[in-house]
């Protein structure tokens, strides 16, 4: 298996920060998982939580596996929707 690296796990929080639908975000929150840092683990590797503007806070949960772009997988949850209700970017 190969190892994921904090270096990357930080670029993939970037990417996500830098897009224009999380531009009023601000983190809040960041962690990132010492132990079990290989792909296909099927551990969650990060957690970082950002508020908005309105206060809403969302959670990202970053995953061992990947997704048909190479990225590592990462759902979302929102305080603004259903809990049980979940995406992937």
């Amino acid at each position: 298996m190969k190892k994921i690296t904090k270096k990357e796990i930080n670029e993939r929080i970037r990417n996500i920060m830098l897009r224009k639908s999380h531009e009023n975000e601000k983190i809040i929150y960041k962690e990132i998982m010492n132990d079990d840092l290989y792909e296909e683990s099927l551990h969650v590797i990060a957690v970082f939580k950002t508020i908005d503007n309105l206060g809403f806070i969302t959670v990202y949960n970053i995953y061992s596996w990947r997704n048909h772009l190479g990225q590592l997988t990462t759902l979302m949850y929102s305080t603004s929707i259903n809990f049980d209700s979940r995406f992937s970017i």
